[in-house]
């Protein structure tokens, strides 16, 4: 199942590229900035907590504490 939602990632990318070049002179997201998404309050499914945690799994252990550490 996280192939499949990997694979609709890829293309949803490819929708949200043209999208942001199509609507550039709106959009105030510049690259590195993320004030809005880290004071917002964004749900996320349970399909999308697997494939975080997934992901998370793989990374070696103290980059694992770091994140940790973070939270």
């Amino acid at each position: 199942m996280l192939k499949r939602y990997e694979n609709f990632l890829e293309e949803f990318d490819k929708i949200l590229a043209e999208h942001f070049k199509s609507q550039s002179a709106y959009i105030k997201c510049q690259k590195g900035c993320s004030k809005c998404c880290e004071k917002g309050d964004y749900p996320f499914s349970r399909l999308e907590m697997e494939y975080l945690m997934s992901g998370f799994q793989k990374l070696s252990p103290e980059i694992q504490n770091t994140i940790k550490n973070n939270i």
